[in-house]
């Protein structure tokens, strides 16, 4: 597996990323997360301490509908223009507290868009792989191949991982300007909807 270790993917760097995915995957996804309501449910509970589900008051069943978070609303309704522009080449939207592999402490709308030329423009008009989270975009770009993870972001933490140990990928990175280094392999994560 290889790490993307640039400090800023934007500008050239990252239309020449997007370019470079564009060759070799066939979707990506991004995530609406609802930011404001923890949600807990019987697959993350394990993720929060005892102090984390004291100080939130967690009991039992206790749902709290994040649709009545009003700043979540907010968010929400300020990302419609933008995500509008991808109705065309939706796959799939669903709701779920796992994105990419890892499971989240909150549930998050999912959206699964087909790569072409219409949604590799759409992606160009940001300003760079890291600028894809709230409160502006959607966030954490991941892009598959045959629903097989090819890269995953994490956007608010500047992090970005290529599922791949291919010598001439490493090779043509270096050459494009990427500073990379190896890191120890994980699963690959599955795009399952």
């Amino acid at each position: 597996m290889i790490q993307i270790i640039n400090d800023d993917l934007t500008g050239k760097l990252y239309i020449t990323l997007l370019n470079l995915l564009y060759e070799y995957c066939d979707a990506v996804t991004f995530n609406v997360q609802n930011v404001f309501q923890e949600h807990i449910t019987d697959e993350n509970l394990k993720y929060f301490d005892e102090f984390e589900l004291k100080e939130i008051g967690y009991t039992p069943n206790n749902y709290v509908n994040p649709y009545d978070c009003k700043e979540y609303m907010e968010y929400k309704k300020s990302l419609e223009p933008f995500l509008s522009q991808f109705n065309n080449f939706v796959i799939r939207k669903y709701e779920d507290v796992e994105y990419c592999g890892y499971m989240y402490r909150n549930k998050m709308d999912i959206f699964v868009i087909e790569l072409n030329d219409n949604v590799v423009k759409l992606l160009k008009k940001s300003t760079g792989l890291y600028k894809w989270c709230y409160p502006d975009r959607p966030n954490d770009l991941c892009f598959y191949k045959d629903n097989k993870c090819f890269l995953r972001s994490v956007a608010h933490e500047g992090l970005c991982f290529i599922y791949s140990n291919d010598r001439r990928l490493k090779k043509k990175l270096v050459n494009l300007g990427f500073n990379i280094i190896r890191v120890s392999n994980e699963p690959i994560p599955i795009l399952q909807y």
